[in-house]
């Protein structure tokens, strides 16, 4: 069981995307990964909050992997971007 969950919205988007990071222990800063459909990381990047927002406007439509570790534990769930 995960320490934590992930709430990615509006999914599907066409630009700016929140990602709601709900914590089930003490929050502690985690990494934030973005995937395209085929697995190749398009963006790495640490974060120190439980909200979090990504401009998605310039990217290609299609599905993506957002993945968040904190806490030696992760949690991945799939962005849709019309």
């Amino acid at each position: 069981m995960n320490n934590f969950d992930i709430l990615v919205s509006p999914n599907p988007s066409i630009g700016i995307v929140t990602i709601k990071i709900f914590n089930r222990s003490k929050f502690h800063k985690g990494k934030l990964i973005l995937r395209n459909s085929i697995g190749k990381n398009l963006l790495e990047t640490t974060f120190f909050e439980n909200n979090i927002q990504l401009d998605m406007s310039n990217v290609a439509k299609g599905f993506y992997f957002i993945e968040v570790v904190s806490n030696n534990l992760s949690v991945t769930t799939k962005l849709i971007l019309n």
